[in-house]
C-alpha cells in the first residue's frame, strides 16, 4: 500500500471512530488482517476504489470502507445497511466475484447479524457489536 492510500486510509477511519460506533468490521482474514472499520453511517460501502459518497444536506449516512490491497475485491463490491443497532442489510453491488455470508454466496439483499462473517474477494470480515 502506497504511504500516500495508508495516510488516507487511516484518516477515514480516524474520523469515523470519534463518532459513537455501535458495530464495527473486522478484517479476520486477507491482506489487511485486523484491521478494524467502525461502523458509525447508516450505510458503508466496501470496496477497492469507490468515489467519495455525497453529503446529504451535512448529515453524513454513507462511509466508505477500502480494502485496496485485496485485488479480488472489486471497486464498489458490497454495500451493509443498518436495520437495527444490531442487524444488518448485505447487498452484493454486481461485484466480479460476488458476496458470501456465513460461507454462502447471497443474490439478494441478505439480512445479516453481529458475529456473521462477510467474504468478498480474498478477505472475511466479521460484523462486531460494540460495548
Amino acid at each position: 500500500m502506497e504511504t500516500e492510500d495508508f495516510f488516507k486510509d487511516y484518516l477515514e477511519e480516524s474520523s469515523a471512530a470519534g463518532s459513537k460506533a455501535t458495530a464495527s468490521l473486522e478484517v479476520r482474514n486477507g491482506p489487511e488482517d485486523g484491521r478494524i472499520f467502525p461502523i458509525v453511517t447508516e450505510t458503508v460501502r466496501i470496496g477497492r476504489q469507490i468515489p467519495e459518497p455525497e453529503r446529504m444536506q451535512g448529515a453524513e449516512t454513507v462511509s466508505n470502507f477500502i480494502i485496496r490491497s485485496d485485488k479480488a475485491i472489486s471497486r464498489e463490491h458490497c454495500e451493509l445497511t443498518a436495520l437495527s443497532s444490531a442487524t444488518f442489510l448485505l447487498k452484493d453491488l454486481d461485484s466480479r466475484f460476488g458476496t458470501e455470508l456465513n460461507g454462502v454466496r447471497i443474490a439478494a439483499p441478505t439480512p445479516c447479524r453481529h458475529g456473521d462473517t462477510i467474504t468478498i474477494g480474498d478477505t472475511t470480515l466479521m460484523l462486531r457489536g460494540e460495548g
